[in-house]
């Protein structure tokens, strides 16, 4: 396992496309995009993010330095704003839906279409849009090709918002509720006289329910969480499950990585709640291994055993076990841990 994170050297120039209309089944309603692509002539793959953060704000620090380097690699990345957040029209659904689907199935096919998209496409993203990443991949789009998933679940409902069937006040409430409120408040930090921008975030201001008010009303029993779990039997596309044992989705990280029906890898590192390289605990290079986790599904490309992305055969689990090792297996039980195969808190 490498734990080096210097950049290769860049392959391409890079274009910029900022709030680039999406549409969606609903007339009227588009998301908006931002795109990082090679300058190159050549149709690239696309990677399609979908995320409610903002990418004028918390979406765009994550995930605008990694969008550029996938684009000097050779990669079109498309960063989205889900449905009522950001530059995105329409009103939000409540958080977690399975209509946030629809979003992120309408973000891969537009990209696939793209004329500068070879019609290959992958999916990825940390925390809620891993999520969409997730729910996507569930709806078995014909484009989508393989996903990466960051410390995120399948039971949403039961691993963030009232973990473990306990009322999750402090962290629905106090924590998420008061972070997106802010965004919801929070006036356009791009174009920002613009008469469609300001018509959004009015909209938001007068007529949309703050999501905490959802999450107080609806405790640990509500149906709406159980009808949220995403069925991981129904994803078969590739996917790559990075978790960090300092994050509170690792059990549920072990889980979907035992339910997914397609070729699949497990990455459990030292880290926290954010992507890997970013770390302070044991980083290691994120960027690279998604890299080459794209390169074999999405190219075709060959790859050596001893890889972070290798092939399934050979330890399709990698765990870190302390001290900067870190230990493959074939099966989690493998790893004559039994704490490895129960949820982790």
């Amino acid at each position: 396992m490498t734990t080096d994170v210097t950049a290769p050297t860049p392959t391409h120039d890079l274009v910029v496309e900022r709030d680039v209309r999406i549409p969606t089944g609903e007339p009227g309603v588009t998301l908006s995009a931002d795109v990082y692509r090679p300058a190159t002539p050549d149709r690239v793959p696309a990677l399609v993010t979908v995320v409610p953060y903002r990418k004028d704000y918390v979406a765009g620090a994550t995930y605008e330095a990694p969008a550029r380097w996938f684009a000097e690699q050779g990669y079109a990345s498309v960063i989205v704003d889900l449905r009522g957040t950001g530059a995105s029209d329409g009103i939000r659904r409540p958080e977690f839906d399975p209509g946030d689907g629809d979003d992120a199935v309408a973000a891969i096919e537009w990209a696939a279409a793209a004329p500068w998209c070879d019609g290959s496409v992958g999916a990825w993203g940390l925390s809620y849009a891993a999520n969409t990443t997730l729910r996507a991949a569930s709806r078995a789009p014909a484009a989508l090709r393989a996903i990466i998933v960051v410390a995120h679940t399948l039971d949403a409902g039961r691993d963030s918002v009232h973990p473990d069937g306990a009322r999750g006040d402090f962290h629905a409430l106090l924590n998420r509720g008061a972070s997106m409120l802010l965004q919801q408040l929070l006036p356009p930090l791009v174009d920002y006289e613009s008469a469609a921008a300001q018509a959004r975030w009015r909209r938001r201001l007068h007529d949309v329910e703050p999501i905490l008010l959802d999450y107080a009303r609806r405790g640990p029993d509500d149906p709406r969480w159980r009808d949220a779990v995403i069925p991981g039997g129904a994803i078969t596309v590739p996917a790559l499950l990075i978790a960090g044992w300092r994050d509170s989705f690792a059990g549920g990280m072990v889980e979907a990585y035992e339910r997914l029906a397609g070729p699949k890898r497990l990455i459990v590192g030292p880290w926290g709640h954010l992507l890997p390289h970013e770390s302070a605990h044991g980083p290691v290079d994120f960027l690279t291994i998604a890299r080459q986790w794209w390169d074999r599904w999405l190219r075709g490309a060959p790859h050596v055993a001893d890889q972070p992305s290798a092939p399934l055969d050979a330890a399709p689990v990698l765990l870190s076990v302390g001290d900067g090792e870190w230990r493959g297996v074939r099966r989690l039980a493998a790893a004559g841990d039994p704490a490895l195969v129960r949820r982790h808190r």
